[in-house]
């Protein structure tokens, strides 16, 4: 996201995310579970409100009679309006979302939904969200040293969520419509590109947040079922559609509530932290290095000058350094070329130009250099004379 975003964004959105959890945290997880159970309340109501119409299609669908008819009716009423209850009031979760698995498994043989394929996506979206409050409920195991952090998770919980964001992907499928229109084209591409950052775990709290208004725009335009009048058949097709999104929307803020899990990039990157703030080595790490080819280790991930920490550094200074002076002069370059290569010297690359700094209309270049103080090469050395080295290999760079 921050390859094509700018970074000074996406940090301002994160924080506008946080914020936003912090304000709401305390009614979230009951919104979450309302808007997640809404597909089965709505249908269990409907199973009381249309209790005949019901038990007749299903015996003429599948011929099976009318005591057989009722019976399934009478399953989907009380297994439906039960399951919700135990979820909102949070007592035998793990049974009800039980319940309600075999439920959506029920109505996808019965009413022939396994050859649909749109309605089975939904479906498994369906099942995803149960499995993100499955996921909630979940009591793991207290570990004798309580407080401190461990690396390694054995909680079947992150799979349960990472099961869960998968099988929610399953709805925004559904929710692409192959229109040659240009803001159809963007909705699709930017839908998809915030629902793959859920999917893998990545911004994981500010993708869900922007996919819950995303979905909510959508369901609310798209399936407005209270502007078609009772006696129309697509009144309870747009129903359905409208609750079935609704649930999926509680499924990403719980999403927003859990976090990505274990098995996700913000969770590697959180354990990887903690790892080594108690001087322990991350798990996992590649043999070389992605952006020069050497032996890959932690010290070669802070001073590596393709792709390290070092030259990361040297990156978000050099950005904020030229937002800053793009406010006060306006017009700042980054990386300007100060002199094109020739046979026998390669091309001068400079960090930041701004013209007018010293003169008017006269280019200044600036140029930064990050030194990693806790080097081997440096730990004898106190920092001021780190600083002066510094300074005089940036200075012999341009004699």
């Amino acid at each position: 996201m921050a390859s094509i975003i700018p970074s000074e964004y996406v940090s301002k959105a994160e924080d506008i995310a946080d914020e936003v959890y912090k304000r709401t945290r305390v009614v979230l997880p009951t919104i979450a579970r309302m808007c997640l159970i809404s597909t089965f309340l709505e249908d269990g109501i409907r199973m009381w409100v249309q209790w005949t119409e019901q038990s007749e299609y299903m015996d003429m669908s599948w011929g099976c009679g009318k005591i057989l008819a009722t019976l399934f009716v009478l399953i989907n009423l009380v297994g439906q309006l039960g399951g919700c209850i135990m979820v909102l009031i949070q007592k035998k979760v793990t049974y009800a979302c039980g319940v309600l698995f075999f439920i959506v498994v029920l109505q996808t043989f019965a009413y022939s939904i396994l050859w649909d394929l749109q309605f089975l996506l939904r479906n498994l979206a369906l099942i995803g969200a149960l499995l993100l409050v499955l996921a909630e409920s979940h009591v793991e195991a207290r570990s004798l040293f309580a407080g401190v952090p461990t690396i390694s998770d054995n909680s079947p919980r992150p799979y349960l969520q990472l099961a869960g964001r998968c099988l929610l992907a399953f709805m925004f499928v559904t929710l692409i419509r192959f229109e040659f229109s240009f803001l159809q084209i963007l909705q699709n591409i930017v839908g998809c590109i915030i629902m793959v950052l859920v999917t893998i775990g990545y911004k994981t709290k500010l993708s869900a947040l922007v996919l819950v208004v995303f979905l909510t725009v959508l369901n609310f335009y798209h399936n407005a079922w209270w502007q078609i009048p009772e006696f129309k058949p697509l009144r309870d097709f747009l129903k359905y559609d409208f609750f079935q999104t609704l649930s999926v929307i509680g499924g990403l803020l719980m999403i927003v509530l859990l976090g990505p899990g274990g098995v996700s990039m913000d969770e590697h990157k959180k354990r990887d932290a903690i790892a080594l703030r108690y001087a322990r080595i991350p798990q996992d790490l590649p043999t070389c290095c992605d952006s020069c080819g050497a032996a890959f280790d932690v010290s070669h991930a802070l001073n590596c000058k393709k792709g390290g920490m070092v030259k990361r550094g040297h990156d978000d200074l050099r950005d904020i350094v030229a937002g800053i002076a793009n406010l006060a002069w306006g017009g700042a370059v980054t990386e300007p070329i100060m002199r094109d290569a020739n046979g026998s010297q390669p091309a001068l690359i400079g960090d930041i130009m701004v013209n007018g700094v010293w003169e008017s209309g006269r280019p200044a270049f600036f140029d930064n250099h990050i030194v990693n103080a806790d080097a081997a090469s440096y730990l004898s050395q106190d920092w001021e004379t780190t600083a002066r080295i510094a300074a005089h290999a940036k200075h012999s760079k341009y004699d």
